[in-house]
C-alpha cells in the first residue's frame, strides 16, 4: 500500500507521478494531464493532444481508478493540446466537461481558431466563472493566455494548477512565451493575481515539471523580472 503525506512527496513510479495524496500527474504527454482524487472518484485537468486518449485510459485502468468514476473534466483553455482528445475522453468516460464561460464558444466549434484547427469540437456541460468551486477547487479566472484561462486552487493540497499561465522550463519558471498569448499584459496581471492572493506551496503547470516546493515564492522572483522586460 502506498503511503501518502499530506502534500507534497513526489515520486516516479513507472510514469506514475504521484504529487499529493490526492494528486497525480499522467506523464508521457506534452500537455500535462493531472487527476484529482477524492473519496467519490476523480477528475481529469485537461485532457490533453489528440493523441493521448490512450495514454490517459491506460494511465486510470492501470492505477484501478475506474472509468465510470470520471466526474468531469475541467479544461484550463481552448488550445488544441489541451483538448485534442476530449471529444473521446468525454465520450470513454460518460463524463461531463467544465470550462470557464469565456472558453466555451472556442470548445463547441462556435467561434473557430487557429488554436483548436484539427480538433473535434465537443459540448461543454458546465460552466464557471472566477470564484465558482469545483469539487472542491476554487476557479481562478486567469485571462491573457485566452480570454477565459482558468487556474484551479486546491486549497487542501496547497497546490495551484496554473494551466499555461506560467511554464517550467528545465527547472525554471517562466511566463508562457507572449507570441502564445492573446493579450501578454494581461498574463503578466493574473501571474502577478495568483502571487498576492492565493496561498500555495505546489505549482502544477501544464507544460514542465511539477514545482513541489516553494512554489509562490519562486513565482514571486519571476514577477521580479517583468519590471525589466517588456512582454512583447
Amino acid at each position: 500500500m502506498e503511503k501518502f503525506s499530506n502534500r507534497s512527496s513526489y515520486k516516479d513510479l513507472r510514469s506514475q507521478m504521484i504529487i499529493t495524496r490526492h494528486i497525480e500527474l499522467i506523464d508521457g504527454s506534452f500537455c500535462n494531464v493531472y487527476i484529482v482524487k477524492d473519496i467519490d472518484g476523480y477528475v481529469l485537468i485537461d485532457a490533453g493532444s489528440s493523441d493521448n486518449t490512450m495514454k490517459v485510459l491506460d494511465y486510470i485502468r492501470g492505477r484501478g481508478l475506474g472509468e465510470k468514476n470520471c466526474k468531469g473534466i475541467i479544461v484550463t483553455h481552448h488550445h488544441r493540446d489541451h483538448i485534442g482528445c476530449l471529444a473521446e475522453l468525454k465520450e470513454t468516460l460518460k463524463t461531463k466537461v467544465i470550462a470557464h464561460k469565456l472558453e466555451t464558444q472556442y470548445i463547441d466549434g462556435r467561434v473557430k481558431s487557429q488554436r483548436t484547427a484539427g480538433v473535434k469540437y465537443v459540448n461543454v456541460d458546465v460552466e464557471v466563472d472566477d470564484g465558482d468551486i469545483v469539487y472542491g477547487m476554487r476557479v481562478i479566472h486567469t485571462p491573457g493566455h485566452t480570454p477565459g484561462s482558468i487556474c484551479l486552487h486546491h486549497q487542501e493540497d496547497k497546490a495551484l494548477f496554473v494551466g499555461d499561465l506560467i511554464v517550467n522550463e528545465n527547472n525554471v519558471l517562466m511566463e508562457i512565451p507572449a507570441h502564445y498569448s492573446m493579450n501578454p499584459d494581461q498574463n503578466r496581471e493574473s501571474i502577478e493575481r495568483i502571487y498576492r492572493e492565493l496561498d500555495f506551496e505546489i505549482a502544477l503547470p501544464s507544460h514542465g515539471q511539477p514545482i513541489i516546493s516553494k512554489a509562490r515564492e519562486r513565482i514571486g522572483e519571476l514577477i521580479k523580472t517583468f519590471k525589466q522586460t517588456t512582454s512583447y
